[in-house]
């Protein structure tokens, strides 16, 4: 089987998992965008008077930005009256983690060719059979020790 050949039955495969997957390459790319333009103003407010901080709920986010977010805690505080009939709520934090931004706009990068590597490496061994004249290894050693 030549390389082409290998080349295109990686391809079709790569389809195949595509199709059952039901993710497309665009759509990869549309979900490593939404984390990478992760903004912390999709999931809060901040009151101007006051400073307060509130969490939104899902349905007050854009669309589609509660799946950038890796994680939610809260942790409350409720104290309740002695006869039981009240309550009050002492403490209430949220906490929000987004997916990691730099690994995703990095995936970006690469996938559009932002970045070139540069980098050349020779890995195995490497024979040189050369024959040259007294006269031009002098020539070429000339400035190198120092003459």
């Amino acid at each position: 089987m030549s390389n082409v050949n290998i080349q295109k039955v990686i391809r079709d495969l790569m389809k195949e998992r595509s199709k059952r997957l039901e993710i497309s390459a665009d759509e990869w790319l549309r979900e490593l965008w939404l984390i990478g333009r992760s903004d912390l103003r999709d999931y809060i407010t901040i009151d101007k008077d006051t400073g307060a901080i509130r969490a939104k709920g899902f349905e007050d986010m854009p669309k589609g930005t509660s799946r950038a977010l890796e994680s939610i805690e809260e942790n409350r505080t409720i104290r309740e009256s002695a006869d039981g009939k009240e309550s009050n709520i002492v403490n209430d934090k949220v906490k929000f983690k987004t997916h990691c931004k730099i690994p995703a706009l990095e995936l970006i990068g690469k996938h559009l060719g932002f970045f070139k590597d540069t980098k050349v490496g020779i890995f195995g061994e490497v024979n040189i059979n050369a024959k040259l004249s007294l006269a031009d290894f002098k020539k070429s050693m000339k400035g190198v020790a120092g003459d």
